[in-house]
Formats: C-alpha cells, sequence, structure tokens
C-alpha cells in the first residue's frame, strides 16, 4: 500500500510503531488480488494496494488524494451509500466501477468506518470484481487475509458437479449433435456444431470424412482425441474426452464431446452418436478457481510460515490477561508447546509477580486508551538465559472497542550489547581525539555533510554540520581524485584513506594522509564515517626534495664524463651502477649489480676501498681516495644517500678515471723541476759576471766620469734584482730565505729612491712591521711605485697608505679599466711593451702574495686612480 504523508486521518497500517511484523503485514496486504483502500474524512484516497491500481487501470499517484467519485458511475447515490453505509461491515453492496479505460467493472464493496478516539476520520474498504468465476458470496474474511476454506470448499463442490450438468444438459439437446458413420467415414451434424465452425450445413447433413471433421482439433490434443475414438470404437463403446478446437474468428475454444458406438450382431462398429459442448467459461472459471485456490493456499502457507519462523515473539492477549496466540518463537523462548501456553496466563506461564503486573497495567491502559504500549524488559530465555527485549501491545479493534490485544517481542539484547560497547567506544575516541595531534571529524553515511572537524590549529574548526566542505577544505586539483576514493569506500564500506593536498588554516596549502572507517549499524549499513588526517607537509616536502635529488643523482650517473655512478647497500653490495666506462676500462654492470665490492674489486684495492665506503654508509662521511685498478688511476669519492627522514639507508660512489690527469700532472712536475734547475742553473751564471762587475765598478779611478759609474753600477743592481724575481717565479717558497722583521715605511722609502721620476711626488702615511725577506719587499714596493709612474705619469703622486690587515699603493693617475683588472697580475702581461715593459713586475707582486698568502686586489682609488691592495697580511708573521 502507498501512503500519502499529507493525508488526514488516522494511518491505515498503523505503522507509527514500524515493527517487522506490521511490515511483513503490509507485503501480504499487497499480494491480495482483492482492492483494499483508505478514504479520509472528504472521501479522499489515502492509500491504495496493488488490487486497486489493477482492478481501475490508474497509477497509484493517479488515485492518491482523488475524491473516490472517480471511479463511480453513479456519482451521488454509489458515493453517498459508500461513505455513509460504512458503519456496518456486514452489509456488503454492489456498485459499478469506472476504469481509467472509461470501461465499467461490476463489483461488491464492503467498508468499514476508521475511527479515533470516538470520531470518524475515514473509511477502510474491500473491493471484489462480480463475475462467473467469483461470485458474489465468495468474500474475503474480516479478520484478517487467510484463504476463506468454506469458500474454496464451494468451489470445489461446484468443480465435482460441473460435470453432470453438463452430461444433463447434453442429453437435453442443449449441445450440437453429431453422428458417425463409421463403415462409411462420414459424420454428419447439426447447426450448433456447423456454424460456429464455419462448416457448410449442408456438406454436414450430406457428411464430410471423420477426419476432415475433427481436423479442427488443436494439434496438441489431436493425437489423444484420435487414441480415445478407436478406443470407443474397438474396445470400450463409449467416447468422452474434452479438447481445444480452433473456431471459423481463428479463436481457441474448449469443448467436451461425448458418443456412444452402435455395433451390428457381430459386433462391428456401425455408427457413433455424439454431443459436442463448449466449455469454455466453464475451464476458464475452473482455471481461475484453482488459480483462486492456489493462491490462497500460497498465502495461508506464506502468512504461517512468516508468523512462525519469523524470530521476532508474536501473540496476542485476551481482555482477561490470557494468551490467545503464541508464535514459536514465544515457545521456544518459554519452553513450553502451545497446549501448555494458549489460555494460560501471565503468571501462569511463569513470570514473576512484578513483570506480570507491569505487563497486566499496561494491558489496562490499551483498553482504556485505544492506543499502543511501548516498553523493554529483561526476560529468562529458556535456552539462552536473561535477554533484553523490546515489546508493543497494540489494541485489536472491532466497532471501535478493544476486543483484544496483540503484541510483538524483539530480542534486542546484541543491540543493547552493542550500544553500550558503542558508548565506551566512544568515550575512548574521545579520549584518542583529545591526546591526538590528528585532526578528527565525522562526515554522514554519503560524505555529503561534515558533521564535525577538530582542525587542531592544521585545518579551520567545523562546529556544525556543512555541505562545503570540499571547497573549504580540499586543493582543487585534487577534488575529483579525493570524491572517486570516497566512492570507492562507500560501494565497498571499506576504509578511505589517502594522501591529498588541502588548504591550511593559515591560508597556505598542505599535505594530509586522512583514513576514515565507516561505522556500520545492527543492519550492516553505514551510519556515518569517523576519520583522521595527519599533517605531512614536512613529510612530502622531503620526498620532493628526495625526488629531486634522485633525479639529480640519475642525470648525474647518465652524464658523468669519463668514469662510473653506483648505489651500494649496508653490505657494500652494489644496487645499481651506471656510467659511460662500464664494461671497458671498469667491469660490466651485469658484472657488479647484485654482487659485493669484495666480490669484483682485487684485495689489493679493498684495504683501502672498503674502508672509504662503510665511512659513508655507517658514519655519514663523505671522502675519496685514489685508486689504481686495470692499469688505470681513478679518483673515488663515497658519500651518504639519506631518507626522507634523514637517515643514511645507501651510499653513492663516484669512480672518475685520472689517469690522464696524474699523467699531465707528472709531466708538468718534471718541465717545473727542469725550470728551476735552469732557473737556479742561469742564476748562478749571471750573479758571478754581475758580482765581477760590480766589484770593478767600485775599483774605477777617480777620474772616471762619475754619472757613468753610477749608471753602471745601477744596472749590475738591476740585473741582481731581475735575477732575485726570476727566482720567486720559478721556485715560490723555495726562493725565499729566512723571515725577519721589516718595516714597511722604510722599505717603501728606499724603494722610492731607486725610481727615476723627480717631478712625481709620493707621501708615505704607515708604520707597520712585518716578518719578511727584506730585498723582495723592497722589490715589491718598487714594482708598485714604477707602475705608478709608468701609467700616471712623470708628475703622478702616490701614497703608500695602513689598512687594518696591510697596505695599499694609490696613486692619481689614469686607472686600470676594470675589464683589465682580472688580468694585470698574469705574467707578461704590459701596456708598456714599447717602452722596454716585459710584465714581470706585477707577476712578481702576485708571486710574493702567494707566498706569504696575502690577497692581493687592485680597485679604484679616491683620486679615480688605481688603488692596489695587499691584505690578510699578519704582522707577527
Amino acid at each position: 500500500m502507498s501512503e500519502r504523508a499529507e493525508a488526514s486521518g488516522t494511518a491505515f497500517w498503523e505503522n507509527a510503531d514500524d515493527t517487522e511484523a506490521l511490515r511483513r503485514y503490509r507485503m501480504l496486504v499487497n499480494a491480495v488480488d482483492d482492492g483494499i483502500y483508505q478514504l479520509d474524512a472528504e472521501g479522499q484516497f489515502v492509500a491504495v494496494n496493488d488490487g486497486i491500481v489493477k482492478l481501475t487501470g490508474y497509477e497509484r499517484e493517479e488515485l492518491l488524494g482523488e475524491h473516490v467519485s472517480l471511479l463511480l458511475d453513479d456519482d451521488r447515490s454509489a458515493t453517498k451509500q459508500l461513505l455513509t453505509n460504512s458503519t456496518n461491515r456486514s452489509e456488503p453492496f454492489e456498485c459499478p466501477v469506472r476504469t481509467a479505460r472509461g470501461d465499467q467493472v461490476h463489483c461488491e464493496v464492503r467498508a468499514s468506518s476508521l475511527e479515533v478516539d470516538g470520531a470518524v476520520q475515514g473509511t477502510v474498504g474491500i473491493v471484489r470484481e462480480i463475475s462467473d468465476s467469483r461470485r458474489p458470496d465468495q468474500r474475503l474474511d474480516e479478520s484478517d487475509q487467510r484463504p476463506d476454506r468454506k469458500a474454496t470448499n464451494e468451489c470445489e463442490r461446484e468443480l465435482r458437479e460441473t460435470k453432470p450438468r453438463l452430461e444433463v444438459a447434453a442429453s437435453a439437446g442443449l449441445v450440437g449433435t453429431w453422428v458417425w458413420n463409421v463403415r462409411e467415414d462420414a459424420v454428419t451434424a447439426d447447426e450448433y456444431i456447423t456454424e460456429p465452425y464455419g462448416m457448410g450445413l449442408e456438406e454436414a447433413t450430406a457428411g464430410v470424412p471423420v477426419e476432415e471433421f475433427f481436423a479442427l482439433v488443436h494439434e496438441a490434443d489431436q493425437e489423444r482425441v484420435w487414441k480415445r475414438l478407436d478406443e470407443a470404437v474397438k474396445e470400450t463403446g463409449e467416447f468422452e474426452a474434452e479438447y481445444r478446437v480452433t473456431t471459423a474468428d481463428e479463436d481457441t475454444r474448449w469443448v467436451m464431446s461425448r458418443g456412444e458406438v452402435e455395433y451390428d450382431d457381430n459386433d462391428e462398429a456401425l455408427q457413433m452418436y455424439g454431443a459436442t459442448a463448449d466449455i469454455t467459461e466453464r475451464k476458464e472459471a475452473e482455471r481461475e478457481l484453482k488459480k483462486e485456490i492456489a493462491d490462497a493456499e500460497e498465502q495461508q502457507r506464506l502468512y504461517e510460515t512468516i508468523i512462525s519462523s519469523t524470530p521476532d515473539l508474536i501473540y496476542a492477549f485476551d481482555l482477561d490477561y490470557r494468551f490467545t496466540f503464541a508464535n514459536d518463537a514465544v515457545l521456544e523462548m518459554w519452553g513450553r508447546t502451545r497446549e501448555e501456553s494458549i489460555g494460560k496466563t501471565l503468571r501462569e506461564i511463569g513470570y514473576e509477580p512484578w513483570h506480570a503486573e507491569m505487563h497486566e497495567r499496561e494491558i489496562d491502559e490499551v483498553i482504556e486508551t485505544k492506543e499502543s504500549v511501548r516498553g523493554e524488559v529483561a526476560f529468562p530465555h529458556a535456552k539462552h538465559g536473561q535477554r533484553i527485549y523490546e515489546y508493543i501491545f497494540a489494541p485489536v479493534l472491532d466497532d471501535g472497542e478493544v476486543e483484544a490485544i496483540a503484541g510483538t517481542t524483539r530480542d534486542v539484547t546484541e543491540r543493547k550489547q552493542a550500544e553500550e560497547a558503542l558508548q565506551k567506544s566512544k568515550e575512548r575516541f574521545r579520549a584518542l581525539i583529545n591526546a591526538s595531534s590528528d585532526v578528527v571529524y565525522r562526515m554522514s553515511p554519503d560524505w555529503n555533510e561534515m558533521h564535525e572537524l577538530e582542525g587542531k590549529k592544521f585545518l579551520t574548526d567545523t562546529d556544525e554540520s556543512t555541505s562545503d566542505w570540499v571547497e573549504k577544505y580540499i586543493y582543487p586539483d585534487d577534488r575529483q581524485r579525493v570524491m572517486d576514493a570516497i566512492d570507492e569506500a562507500i560501494r565497498t564500506k571499506s576504509i578511505f584513506d589517502l594522501e591529498h593536498r588541502v588548504e591550511r588554516d593559515d591560508g597556505s596549502i598542505g599535505w594530509t594522509f586522512s583514513r576514515a572507517v565507516p561505522m556500520l549499524d545492527e543492519d550492516d549499513e553505514i551510519d556515518e564515517w569517523i576519520g583522521m588526517a595527519s599533517d605531512i607537509t614536512d613529510r612530502k616536502r622531503r620526498e620532493r626534495a628526495l625526488e629531486e635529488s634522485e633525479r639529480r643523482y640519475r642525470t648525474l650517473a647518465e652524464n658523468f664524463p669519463n668514469g662510473a655512478v653506483s648505489v651500494y647497500d649496508e653490505d657494500l653490495r652494489i644496487e645499481l651502477a651506471q656510467g659511460s666506462v662500464l664494461g671497458e676500462t671498469l667491469p660490466s654492470r651485469n658484472q657488479l649489480e647484485g654482487r659485493r665490492v669484495r666480490e669484483v674489486y682485487p684485495e689489493c684495492i679493498l684495504e683501502d676501498l672498503e674502508p672509504l665506503l662503510r665511512a659513508a654508509i655507517e658514519d655519514g662521511e663523505t671522502d675519496s681516495d685514489v685508486f689504481e685498478f686495470g692499469g688505470r688511476n681513478w679518483r673515488v669519492w663515497a658519500t651518504p644517500l639519506r631518507d626522507a627522514d634523514g637517515d643514511v639507508f645507501a651510499g653513492l660512489t663516484f669512480a672518475q678515471d685520472i689517469t690522464e690527469r696524474i699523467e699531465r700532472e707528472q709531466e708538468l712536475e718534471l718541465r717545473t723541476e727542469r725550470l728551476n734547475q735552469f732557473a737556479s742553473m742561469l742564476a748562478h751564471e749571471l750573479r758571478n759576471p754581475v758580482t765581477i762587475g760590480q766589484i770593478y765598478s767600485q775599483q774605477l779611478p777617480d777620474d772616471t766620469d762619475a754619472e757613468a759609474v753610477n749608471y753602471v753600477t745601477e744596472a749590475f743592481d738591476r740585473l741582481e734584482d731581475i735575477i732575485d724575481v726570476m727566482l720567486v717565479l720559478t721556485r715560490d717558497h723555495d726562493a725565499i730565505g729566512e723571515r725577519e722583521p721589516v718595516a714597511l715605511n722604510e722599505k717603501a722609502g728606499e724603494a722610492w729612491a731607486d725610481v727615476d721620476a723627480p717631478d712625481a711626488e709620493l707621501n708615505i702615511e704607515l708604520d707597520k712591521t712585518i716578518q719578511a725577506d727584506e730585498t723582495y719587499i723592497r722589490h715589491l714596493f718598487r714594482n708598485l711605485l714604477e707602475n705608478a709612474v709608468e701609467h700616471g705619469g712623470s708628475d703622478v703622486t702616490i701614497t703608500v697608505g695602513e689598512l687594518p690587515t696591510g697596505f695599499y699603493v694609490a696613486d692619481d693617475g689614469v686607472g686600470i679599466p676594470a675589464e683589465e683588472r682580472g688580468t694585470i697580475f698574469d705574467e707578461g702581461y704590459t701596456t708598456a711593451a714599447e717602452s722596454g715593459g716585459t710584465g714581470l713586475g706585477l707577476a712578481f707582486v702576485r708571486e710574493i702574495a702567494d707566498v706569504y698568502d696575502w690577497t692581493c686586489t687592485v680597485t679604484e682609488s679616491a683620486a679615480n686612480g688605481a688603488r692596489f691592495e695587499c691584505t690578510n697580511i699578519d704582522s707577527h708573521s
């Protein structure tokens, strides 16, 4: 039955309690062929069952809310009779019902008033179509939907009496007759047979072959009919058969034929006299009756099976508190038979006094108020011990008075235990929420509503249910992926877990690992989802960094020049190897991967190689060493690989072939050694003549040109300086003698005395003493001062000043272009080659600075000239 929520009056099904037993009873009512309906006080349909829908041809939705006059041709009288006679259920009446197609169906209606608190709230009725197969005296039982056994017996009796009535009708000539002349094989028939079957009267009167006469028999029945005819002629002398025939209108009809054979004195068949009657209506009535009986018996079995097999307890009391009915579940709970229980009171069954008194008060309340009473009680089961039951007592009304009390009870022990367990679980869960740093949330069964979210300063808290949680929390690019995972979890009733991005409480984008568990009710349906979400933003950042590191590693491995890269585990087993020289100067990839270092390389290099590798994977150290393998020299680096948590999980090695580089270095060392030897030899060879020249220049006669003598002396001194510079440039530290305190202002003054620049001006503004070789410091100042005069002009002004960790030499000349400042210290660099410049002066300055670990730079002076700065000078070095 369909029920309309807005319809007035008390609900037809009394379904406010909605117990399982009532729901099953609804199914039974809809299975009844007769129409059942409910009208409200204004005559509008509140509910109809499938029988009404089938009878009228209207859809259920088309009837609900419509006035009953929609179905009545006699709008006034029939409607008035239907509503005003509804107080007496014992007086059915007949009326035509108009269908959706406009046809009329003659029906019998039985109606009853529906009263609440003595006031008529509507009408409940049963409608039955009246036909040949449904006589008016075949009515539904007023108390329930069980088959009417008396009606069934009447139908069976009618079926048994049909055959004799047909025999009487045939004897009275009310059916068609025919004669079969067996010897001549000709059948003659009257008009009652020929007309319906399209056979000409003259033809039938003259006689037709028996095959032609019975050719109208249905194909499925022909063999049986011919067999009966043959048996009648040869054996029994009587023919009787029911079979189908096809009429001239190609309609299939049922007929019954009977015949008697006439024999001659020699027992030879002469003729068969027969009669045939159309029994189609009877057959349809029989079929309908059988169907009704089968349906009724099936309904009876279904009802009894449901009542007997349901785990719910179903029972009834009379007004004296005595049980008038109890199903098998009740008897099992009591541990009694039906005979021991029916007619007994609660106390006689064995209920404790307090329990019996409670139910008696409730029964009295139902009788007085005519309303249902609900309750919950613990009761000992005969087999299962103490159980918890929910029950409802409902009134059974007759003409508005309570004639009995029906009851249903359900065992809710497991549910109660589950509720208690759930409550304890919720308490533990709440404690977990308070103790957890994770986000906690609750979702509706379909995830459309977020009931609650505690963001833990990661996400924004939600105290009230909201449906816009996707837009509020989920990053746009991840929303479809999140919803797909939710749909799959709902479909399979399984745990939802996913890593995805979210919009954090501070407005930034974060990552979370969200996991939600479906909470199922007693029907195994999802009641809600409980979820927790962890902030994994930092972990994701580390993973991305690791992925980037791995990407770079692979790029490095694929492009590592003249070498190979490998990854090894804590057992020094090579997990991955890649490089351009594998399989050539180093073992192949197949020879390396999956094998330990000790299985690949010889013992002669393992003594130093294994400690290098273990230091990386065990101590997290990065180091390198040089090894010889396969006739080549290799520089091997080892470094740790770390996971997202910063723990070392593997080691990484780089091996590069440095054979050619070592050879070049060795060759350079050899050439350098030869150059040093040549420089030493040249210096030795030059010092002897210079020394002799210096001695003899001092012994020249007094009348020798003094100016010439000075020039010669200066030339020899200049040669000695050049020898010292050459030794510094070629021998570095080896050319530097012992260090002693050197006053920088004095050496700057001595150097300026050797510079030929009468128009230039020198200002010395420092007072610093350092540890060095005074000869080389004087040469350094002389080179810087000469460079200032050479490029700044003959009238240049030069300043030697002090710095916190050194000194500077600045001039007011043209300065040095910025693009040339990086090359002026190179050997051979000069802009005065046409005037004899060698490019060794500033190279000597750089070498002296390198020997003493100074820092020497060039920049622009305050007067836009050049400024050389020597810093990082230890005053006590």
